[in-house]
């Protein structure tokens, strides 16, 4: 697990995906009255450079954020996650992709707190440098597995979770899977649930348990040929009651920019949605 970094994916379609859904999710409680805790389970480093070789190696991004950051859009779902990423590379020229701890950063306001857990030595150090001195901030070298199930049955605000494990230990989806469960007991909480679309279709261990479960399920299919990453899935439990309605058109939007061909290509979206 600890080979794994995220800078080799930074800036994909898939990031661009889960974190336009994340930006919603965050603005969503951003309105709301009471404040609220956003937990990272895996933070990564929080900020990457193309300058970075990890980012440079397979060059991803060039199939994700490059392909719509300079294009202009009518869609305000779109632009306000754009506006964040137009933030780190103020030049028509991508340079910088920020991760979900420094756009969490950018949306919540000062009474929200930010937890996030990285395990990797070397990310953590860099997370840990990014964010010195930050009250708002509180990082844990610790694996969410084990110690965040703790810290969110200690709090009584409402709670926003994502888990997003690069899913390269063998086990991965039964520990995601044990951890959704542990989870959705807890009062006050959104969990999001990032999942890659690969060829063993491991991913259906974690959908086919959503029977019953207030949630949105949201799967984006760029090339059902790929041998490697075909696409990837959001479960998110206890969703913004508007989802559907305020992004079903935008991730159509999105679907567009990044789809290979109608063949290959697919964008699903299940809502089993009460409110919250």
């Amino acid at each position: 697990m600890l080979s794994y970094r995220h800078a080799f994916h930074a800036g994909n379609f898939a990031d661009v995906f889960k974190h336009f859904i994340l930006v919603y999710i965050l603005n969503f409680f951003n309105n709301k009255k009471d404040h609220f805790i956003f937990y990272d389970c895996n933070a990564g480093a929080g900020l990457y450079s193309i300058s970075d070789p990890f980012m440079n190696k397979n060059k991803e991004y060039e199939n994700g954020i490059t392909k719509i950051l300079t294009k202009k859009f009518s869609d305000n779902f779109i632009n306000n996650y754009l506006a964040i990423i137009k933030k780190f590379n103020p030049s028509k020229t991508f340079l910088n992709y920020p991760g979900s701890p420094y756009i969490a950063k950018q949306l919540l306001k000062k009474n929200n707190v930010i937890n996030l857990f990285e395990l990797h030595p070397a990310d953590f150090k860099i997370l840990k440098d990014n964010f010195l001195n930050d009250g708002q901030v509180k990082i844990f070298n610790k694996n969410s597995y084990n110690h965040l199930v703790a810290k969110l049955k200690s709090s009584t605000v409402n709670k926003v979770v994502l888990i997003d494990p690069s899913y390269e230990l063998s086990n991965e989806y039964l520990m995601v899977l044990k951890l959704m469960k542990e989870i959705i007991k807890i009062k006050k909480i959104t969990l999001i649930v990032w999942y890659p679309v690969l060829n063993k279709n491991k991913h259906q261990l974690l959908t086919s348990s959503l029977k019953n479960l207030n949630h949105s399920h949201i799967q984006l299919v760029i090339d059902k040929n790929n041998k490697g990453l075909k696409g990837s899935g959001l479960i998110i439990i206890n969703p913004p009651w508007r989802l559907e309605n305020d992004i079903k058109n935008s991730l159509k939007t999105l679907f567009e920019n990044f789809k290979i061909s109608d063949d290959l290509s697919k964008l699903t979206f299940e809502n089993s949605i009460t409110s919250y």
